[in-house]
């Protein structure tokens, strides 16, 4: 990969979400999922032809992740070609992974199972975004770079209410 490419890569990476980074607190791990975005490994090893890797931040995989959490975390394209980190919201964890719903700050072309969601306090999102609950994936928990808030009861009930739609999951009397 060339370091132009790269470049470009991060550069994407940190526009599209910087602004899903910073809660009013700014706690220490805001700065740690700073340090993981901007990893720079990739430019040094170009830049001086060797196979550097920078200092590995501590981060841990956090033990609970539980259903309406807002995480960053590296989110795979639909055809698995790459992934990008973004918010994503979690449905559901076992003891190693955690399922998750592709979040964007898209929301041009809203399908009637996708749920609007807007800034609030505590949600940690910073523009109004998409969940687009047809973008379902299954990742190891920890893949999480962070924890940026919690949905509120409502919009949970209607990610629920939609995901019973999307899925076909009604009961038949």
């Amino acid at each position: 990969m060339s370091l132009e490419t790269i470049l470009y890569s991060k550069a994407e990476y940190i526009a599209d979400t910087a602004v899903f980074l910073f809660e009013p607190d700014n706690s220490d791990d805001h700065l740690h999922q700073l340090y993981r975005l901007l990893d720079l490994s990739e430019v040094y090893s170009l830049v001086y032809d060797t196979h550097h890797t920078t200092t590995p931040t501590t981060h841990t995989a956090p033990d609970k992740v539980p259903k309406g959490t807002v995480v960053l975390i590296p989110f795979p394209f639909t055809d698995n070609s790459d992934t990008k980190l973004r918010p994503a919201l979690v449905l559901a964890q076992t003891s190693h992974d955690i399922t998750l719903v592709f979040m964007t700050t898209r929301i041009h072309h809203q399908q009637s199972t996708d749920v609007l969601i807007h800034p609030q306090p505590g949600n940690g999102i910073k523009r109004t975004s998409l969940l687009r609950l047809s973008k379902i994936a299954t990742l190891a928990k920890d893949m999480v770079a962070g924890t940026l808030g919690r949905l509120d009861h409502h919009t949970m009930n209607e990610v629920n209410e939609k995901l019973i739609k999307l899925l076909r999951l009604h009961t038949h009397s």
